[in-house]
């Protein structure tokens, strides 16, 4: 009942406080307690928020990548979201992560998106040994912009891979 705005309403004191002292871990700990008491109209801004936090300034790349994944079952097409995640998806063993967020981003159709798309595609070929779907990626990059340095090239490396040699001839021209 009434203790539960009162104990919220002093916690949302104590975040903004933690804020302004830059007291980034402690912040992401409360914020993760008041997210579970918060209105539902205000989880998605304080779910970016936690996941801003824990990537940029914490450096918790697990956690972060955790907090980004949750905002995006609330916004699976969120770019912001799809960034961040893209930025943390760096390590080893992350790259058909990686690829998959750079797709979903891509999707959206950003700025840049064609670079989105031959990135995604690189990841599928080069570390994914996926030249099918790689391909696929590729062609989207060309679609966007049929002169992106680069993507032809890879075009015709993937082509003669999978024997489509008058696709890969295309390519060449």
């Amino acid at each position: 009942g009434a203790a539960r705005p009162a104990q919220l309403e002093r916690m949302l004191r104590l975040l903004q406080l933690y804020r302004d002292l830059g007291r980034d871990a402690e912040w992401c700990a409360l914020a993760e307690r008041v997210h579970g008491l918060s209105p539902e109209a205000e989880r998605a801004s304080l779910e970016r928020e936690i996941a801003e936090r824990l990537g940029r300034r914490l450096g918790s790349t697990d956690q972060a990548i955790a907090a980004w994944q949750r905002v995006l079952l609330r916004a699976p097409a969120d770019p912001a979201a799809l960034q961040g995640l893209c930025e943390l998806l760096r390590r080893p063993g992350d790259e058909a992560r990686r690829a998959e967020a750079l797709e979903r981003l891509a999707a959206t159709g950003p700025a840049g998106a064609e670079r989105l798309w031959l990135d995604a595609s690189r990841l599928r070929w080069n570390s994914l040994a996926d030249a099918r779907a790689a391909l696929a990626d590729v062609d989207r990059a060309l679609a966007l912009a049929p002169r992106l340095e680069g993507a032809h090239d890879l075009r015709s490396e993937l082509c003669a891979h999978l024997d489509q040699h008058s696709e890969e001839a295309a390519s060449l021209r």
